[in-house]
């Protein structure tokens, strides 16, 4: 029951977590902000289960509250989820190659990779720029346009 009881406590004062958390480690605190954005950005299969809009939401609140450095907060979200997206590309530049070579498969075939493709020569850039709302979307859009062979200059244009 203790544990249940430190969850819910992090989750309900998460301000005073940081606030602690900087007070303890300083700037280490920023660069695990941007490894948390890091990982919900370019790493598909941890990105739906990390918190990255609440905590930028409660980061930039206890910035504001000046507990935080704002331009740490900006700095270290900022670098993190474009690195992200730059290794969910690459990463899906590299798999896509061996993924999408399954006929029989039902997501993973030639006809969904060249559905892709005709997607993000449409509505590319658009399409990664509306994605960056989208927290489920965030963490695969990457991989599925660097499957699909989108222009990786167009690709982090639109992603910042």
């Amino acid at each position: 029951m203790e544990g249940t009881a430190v969850f819910m406590e992090l989750f309900t004062n998460v301000d005073l977590f940081l606030s602690h958390m900087h007070e303890t480690y300083g700037l280490w605190l920023y660069v695990v902000l941007g490894l948390i954005f890091f990982l919900e950005s370019g790493v598909f299969f941890t990105g739906p289960f990390l918190p990255g809009d609440s905590l930028l939401f409660v980061a930039g609140a206890t910035a504001a509250a000046g507990v935080l450095d704002p331009w740490a907060v900006i700095l270290g979200s900022t670098v993190g989820a474009l690195f992200g997206n730059i290794v969910g590309f690459l990463f899906g530049a590299w798999i896509g190659k061996r993924l999408f070579t399954h006929e029989s498969s039902k997501w993973f075939n030639q006809e969904n990779l060249q559905k892709a493709k005709l997607f993000f020569d449409k509505h590319g850039g658009n399409a990664v720029a509306l994605a960056r709302f989208i927290p489920l979307i965030r963490s695969l859009i990457p991989v599925v346009a660097g499957s699909s062979k989108m222009n990786f200059m167009l690709f982090n244009i639109y992603s910042a």
